[in-house]
């Protein structure tokens, strides 16, 4: 647990001038990347034992380029695939994690209705994204980022979300 009280921690604006990437989008897509390692997918989610975990960020921003730095690692014994995608159905076929950035916002319909009831882990920093029926929202709170998890949204993507990820999240359910 120690390793989640280091993510949850302040963020500073600390960017650097030859990037876009800033210390808050690797914050948030090192949170994203743990994320993924306390839930458990469905078997049929996977093409079998050896299969990938695919995280897709959505559109081509700083998140995308920030999430990239996990692929090749590995989650659950899985190796992680990382891919950028601008339309759902069509391109988030596969995605077992999908990022919809507070830039996409205009999207998060579109992404919410395709997700809804898919063992889809939908993660975003779109104010109210849990409340709207996404299953992770990230929260800035004091400068600190921590997560909020929609239970409702949970059991609907069939997805189990382990105890010690649950302890560390507020937990909520459609549009409270």
């Amino acid at each position: 647990m120690a390793t989640w009280l280091s993510l949850i921690v302040s963020v500073g604006h600390v960017a650097r001038a030859d990037t876009a990437v800033t210390r808050e989008h690797r914050i948030k897509s090192a949170i994203v990347f743990k994320l993924a390692k306390y839930v458990d997918w469905p078997q049929e989610s996977f093409d079998g034992a050896q299969a990938t975990l695919t995280l897709c960020a959505f559109g081509k921003g700083p998140m995308a380029a920030a999430l990239s730095e996990a692929a090749g690692r590995s989650v659950q014994q899985r190796q992680v695939a990382v891919r950028s995608i601008d339309a759902v159905p069509g391109q988030a076929a596969g995605c077992h994690v999908i990022y919809i950035p507070d830039t996409q916002a205009r999207q998060l319909p579109a992404v919410l209705s395709w997700a809804r009831g898919r063992a889809v882990l939908s993660v975003s920093d779109i104010d109210g994204f849990a409340s709207l029926g996404g299953v992770v929202g990230l929260v800035r709170r004091h400068n600190r980022i921590g997560f909020e998890i929609n239970h409702d949204a949970v059991q609907r993507a069939g997805l189990m979300i382990r105890a010690q990820l649950l302890e560390l999240a507020t937990v909520i359910r459609d549009s409270d």
